[in-house]
């Protein structure tokens, strides 16, 4: 607001410098709103790793707070991140801060107190209790009368599962004909129980292949995924 109280236009811009990109709200050539993120290789197991936007410097200027100017900020810059082709973007921040409610409107997930991914013990009775408990929960409806597949999380072997009557079984040995074989790593899958991480995400990232009929797929990854709809940014 000008001194004889007119109101001005505000800019949303982006500026590079090195390896950061700044996004930030000016008006009358002043920084009043921004952010900034940079490159960062996120490490998802030992074989596999993504392309991460790191965010950091996150602040609006105290009295030009209240005016929707961080969510303008912040919807530019997921833009740009997704337009430069980064597979996430992820930040630190204290739990405490009013600004969670946007990061999450954003499609962030917080992550600090939830588990790490785990090395699976028993994979096929990890397999199993997944797909059941989510065949209870949502009634297996985009599941066909009967389903066969073998999902392989690396480096375990892989698991054979029938899917009959709303329930999924371990065969006891392995089978010569299924309708989708997947493949991924158990942090992926890991990943993808506890919510961090959608099956759409998953697939970009290169994290998971597979073979078969793509409906039976779809069917799976649904069941495997914690949130049917399955991540952020979809």
């Amino acid at each position: 607001m000008s001194a004889d109280g007119e109101k001005r236009e505000v800019e949303i811009k982006a500026r590079t410098r090195g390896d950061w990109t700044r996004v930030y709200a000016e008006e009358e050539g002043r920084d009043i709103s921004h952010l900034s993120y940079s490159p960062r290789r996120l490490r998802l197991g030992q074989e596999s790793e993504v392309r991460m936007a790191g965010i950091g410097g996150v602040g609006t200027e105290p009295e030009y707070r209240r005016r929707g100017l961080a969510g303008r900020v912040f919807a530019r810059a997921m833009h740009d991140i997704h337009g430069e082709g980064y597979s996430c973007a992820g930040l630190y921040t204290s739990t405490r801060i009013v600004a969670h409610r946007m990061y999450r409107r954003f499609g962030f997930v917080d992550v600090a107190g939830s588990p790490r991914a785990w090395k699976l013990l028993d994979p096929k009775r990890f397999v199993c209790d997944l797909l059941n408990a989510k065949l209870k929960d949502n009634g297996s409806s985009s599941v066909g009368d009967s389903l066969t597949v073998e999902i392989t999380a690396r480096p375990h072997e892989p698991v054979f599962v029938r899917v009959e009557e709303r329930k999924a079984r371990a065969l006891d040995c392995p089978v010569t004909k299924v309708d989708v074989s997947v493949t991924l790593s158990d942090e992926t899958l890991s990943a993808l129980w506890q919510g961090h991480m959608t099956a759409r995400y998953a697939e970009e990232a290169n994290l998971l292949s597979w073979e078969g009929d793509e409906e039976a797929l779809r069917a799976v990854l649904q069941l495997l995924t914690r949130r049917s709809h399955a991540v952020s940014g979809e």
